[in-house]
This record gives C-alpha cells, structure tokens and sequence, in this order.
C-alpha cells in the first residue's frame, strides 16, 4: 500500500509548495476562490506540513471568514455569488465550511473551528434530525431539504466537537434515508424535506438531478454522496459499538458494488474507496478490500508528475479534487496497513 502513501506525498509536496509566506496562493486563479482551498488545511496536516497548513488557515481567517461563522470567497457580491464560482458549492453552502472546520479542530485552531461550527450547526433541521442542504434550518420553509452527503458530513464534524447525541440522531436519520427507499435494489434517493422528513423521490429539478438520486444502472454517478454515508456510520459504529451503523454502513456499499462499473473508474469514487477500506478494516470481507483497492489504484495511475489528479479539470477544481484524493489515499493506506491479511470471501 506505499504507493498510496506516495501518491498522497506527491500531491501534498506540490499543493504545499504554492503556499506562500502570507498563506495566499502561487496561482492567482485559485487564490481568489475557497473551493481550491477548503480542504488543504486537512492534507497538510496528515502530510506533516504544519506550517503551511497554519499560514494557510491564518489567511482562510483573515479574508474569508465571516462575522457569523460563514466562509465565503466574494464578500463584496451578493446572494449565492458570495460564496465560490463553483455552482456545486454555492448549492451545497455548508460544505466547504464543515472541511475548514473540521482541519482546524484537528489542527488545534479553536479560533476559527469554534466560530464555523457554531455557524454550521444552524444548518441542523431538528425537526428531521439532519442537514439543510442550501441555507439554514427555516422552519417556515416548506421547501427546504437535507441530504445524505451533508447529514454525513456534519455528523462527522459533530463527532469531533464530541456531540455524540446529537451525531446518533444524523446517524438514525441516515438509516431512515435507507429503510424509506422505494426499489433500493436500483436506486438510492439522496434528498427528505427538511420540515416533515419526507423522501423526495419526484418533481426533481433536471439540473439537480445527480444530486438527488444514485441510478445503479447509469454511469459516473456522483458516488461520493455513497462514500460519505459509508465513512461516517463507521466512524460512528467505532465510537458507539451499535451494530446497526457499520449494518447500514455495509448495506450502501453492497449498493455500490452493484453500481456501473465506472465506480472503479471515476475521480468521484474516491470517498467510496476510503469507505470500503473502513468497513475492511472492521468486517474482514475481501469484497470491501478489493472495491477500495481497485479504486485507489484508479486515482493513482491518474496522478501527473508534478503531483496533482484531474488533468482536465480547471484549476479549482483540480485543486480542489486533488487535495481530497490525497487525504483519502493516505487514509486508505493507514487502514490497510494496518489490516490483518486474512480475509473472508463471501
């Protein structure tokens, strides 16, 4: 499994190499917008790179995080411009705010972890136990939903706040997400109402579309939204020892293994391969073993010789995925690194 640590020193080497002394960024595209950046704090400090990831953090503070906890990228514009040119981020508003989070309180910057989860935490629905997607819980707004991907994510973030109460109620939400599925045996809805938990299985924006249900039989579909479901009921199986979180965990990766097969082939695998070494490493099951393995391999042969992924991709994006690929390849080392070889085939 070194090559994964490799990959991940490759990516970590080049990403901290345009950090400069201010914590801005060499490359002027991707230093005006947080989606190139959010989630370096994280690489940085699993690579052992802890002054870039400081500098880094003390610029994020200084000219994009809020008075009220929220971190956006354009401050002087206005509505959902304010946060990224990224259409996926000014969608998902809490998202990018959950991974500066969570790397500073790994980090030990309370200064700016305390500020955006106090922020985040607004995006709670207590009325469904989940996370709004958009904006903040209103609940006079009868449109708005919550999904898998940002319950997971928040679930997460909660775990390390240690707000374990509150991280269970994302967790049995997730599993209601799983038990209220229609034809599970072909499709995963991602989307409830975030006032009555309904499952929102129509009238589905086509442009929002990926982003409300996983077709098996369809290709590169946005399996990230499975991975996170995957890698936060582990981690909340491991805190809680409750059988029936790494029980739901498996049943959504059996869904996965049943996907397209372009799941071992696309960049946005790449939460599903950490997944799959997690529930490995609990369960034993070679199944889980070679779907992360096969993917990680994917996304190693795909690395160019100055270290990033996603050659095609701009530079934000490319910032943005391979800083990810990198954390998620040096996870997936971690645990099969330390996984006893003896497997059970079934």
């Amino acid at each position: 499994m070194d090559r994964y640590l490799a990959a991940s020193d490759r990516a970590a080497n080049y990403l901290a190499s345009q950090i400069q002394e201010d914590g801005t960024l060499a490359n002027s595209e991707a230093n005006q917008d947080v989606a190139a950046m959010y989630k370096l704090t994280t690489l940085l400090l699993i690579s052992g790179k802890i002054t870039e990831a400081q500098r880094l953090l003390n610029r994020i503070k200084k000219d994009f995080l809020q008075a009220n906890g929220d971190v956006v990228s354009f401050p002087d514009k206005s509505g959902r411009d304010r946060k990224s040119s990224s259409d996926a981020m000014s969608h998902h508003w809490n998202y990018l705010n959950v991974w500066i989070a969570l790397g500073a309180q790994r980090l030990g910057r309370f200064d700016v972890s305390q500020r955006i989860f106090a922020y985040s935490k607004t995006f709670y629905s207590p009325a469904v136990n989940a996370c709004c997607v958009t904006d903040p819980y209103d609940p006079q707004n009868n449109d708005q939903t919550v999904d898998t991907l940002n319950t997971a994510h928040l679930g997460l973030l909660l775990l390390y706040f240690g707000d374990l109460k509150t991280a269970k109620a994302c967790g049995e939400t997730l599993i209601a997400f799983v038990d209220r599925q229609p034809n599970f045996d072909t499709t995963f809805y991602q989307r409830m109402s975030a006032k009555t938990g309904e499952l929102i299985t129509s009238h589905i924006p086509d442009s929002l579309a990926p982003h409300f249900v996983i077709r098996k039989n369809q290709p590169y579909q946005l399996y990230f939204y499975i991975g996170y479901y995957v890698i936060f009921m582990t981690k909340l199986y491991k805190v809680t020892q409750e059988r029936k979180y790494i029980d739901y965990a498996q049943k959504v990766l059996d869904f996965a293994l049943d996907c397209d097969k372009s799941i071992y082939t696309f960049f946005l695998s790449h939460k599903v391969a950490y997944g799959a070494a997690l529930v490995a490493s609990e369960t034993k099951f070679e199944k889980y073993h070679n779907l992360a393995t096969t993917i990680a391999d994917f996304l190693v042969s795909q690395q160019t010789d100055e270290g990033l992924f996603c050659k095609d991709l701009g530079i934000i994006d490319k910032f943005d995925q391979s800083t990810e690929i990198g954390i998620w390849l040096r996870e997936i080392h971690a645990e099969l690194a330390s996984q006893n070889k003896t497997f059970i085939t079934k």
